[in-house]
C-alpha cells in the first residue's frame, strides 16, 4: 500500500490523477450517487461538499480524485469521529489508515481537503446555515442519528444544494429518509453492494433543498 500511495502522490501536479479508490478497504459502492452529486458543483465558483463518515478513506479518494480532475473549486470536508467504527475499539487505527490513503488527495487538494475528526452533530457547528452545497449522510447508520445528521444538516445546504446518503436498503435509513423527505420527494441511485458475500441491490438516497 505505502508504493501505491507514492506512485499516486508522483502524479500530483497538471496530470489528471489515476484513480485509485477500488485498491483501498473500505465501503463504497456509491459511486453513482457522488457522480451525480460532483455534476451539480459548480465551476465558476468555490463548493463544500460535506462526507459524513468517512472510514479508511475510499468515498473520500474517489470525491477528491475527481474534483482534482475536473477542476471544481470545491472543498472536500471530511467528517469522522473515528470513535469506534462499526462498533470496535480500533477507532486509532482507522484513522491512521484513512490518512495514509488520503495522503494523495490531502496533497493535490491543499487546504481544500478538510479533516474534521468530530461527532457529526459537533462539526456541523463550524459551518453556518446556508454554507454547504452538498451534504453525504454515511455515518451512524441507527434510526436516532440518522435523523439528527439530516435535521441537523440540512439547514447548512445552500438552496439548491443536494443531501444524500448510502444504505437506504438498511430500514433504520430508510426510515429516517421517508419521515423527513417523503412530503417533499426524494429520488434513489442505483448500487450495488456485498453482504453474506454476495452482491446485492444497495441504493443509496438523494434530496434537494428547495
Amino acid at each position: 500500500m505505502a508504493s501505491d500511495v507514492a506512485r499516486h502522490l508522483s502524479l500530483v501536479g497538471d496530470e489528471p490523477l489515476a484513480h485509485f479508490y477500488d485498491s483501498l478497504p473500505g465501503f463504497f459502492w456509491f459511486e453513482e450517487g457522488y457522480r451525480r452529486m460532483l455534476a451539480t458543483l459548480p465551476l465558476d465558483r468555490p463548493s463544500r461538499f460535506v462526507e459524513i463518515g468517512s472510514y479508511q478513506g475510499k468515498s473520500a479518494a474517489y470525491a477528491g480524485v475527481e474534483i482534482f480532475n475536473r477542476h471544481i473549486p470545491c472543498t472536500l470536508h471530511c467528517v469522522d469521529s473515528w470513535a469506534a467504527p462499526n462498533n470496535e475499539d480500533n477507532g486509532a487505527e482507522i484513522r491512521v489508515a484513512f490518512d495514509r490513503h488520503t495522503e494523495p488527495i490531502a496533497q493535490a487538494l491543499g487546504e481544500r481537503f478538510q479533516v474534521h475528526a468530530l461527532p457529526s452533530l459537533d462539526a456541523a457547528r463550524l459551518f453556518a446555515d446556508g454554507s454547504l452545497d452538498v451534504v453525504w449522510v454515511d455515518g451512524d447508520h441507527e434510526y436516532p442519528a440518522v435523523r439528527a445528521d439530516i435535521l441537523t444538516w440540512f439547514p447548512k445546504l445552500r438552496p439548491g444544494g443536494f443531501m444524500g446518503g448510502d444504505d437506504f436498503c438498511m430500514k433504520p435509513v430508510a426510515d429516517a429518509v421517508i419521515e423527513q423527505f417523503a412530503p417533499s420527494g426524494y429520488i434513489l441511485v442505483h448500487g450495488w453492494g456485498t453482504a453474506d458475500g454476495q452482491m446485492q441491490p444497495w441504493p443509496s438516497w438523494i434530496a434537494r433543498k428547495a
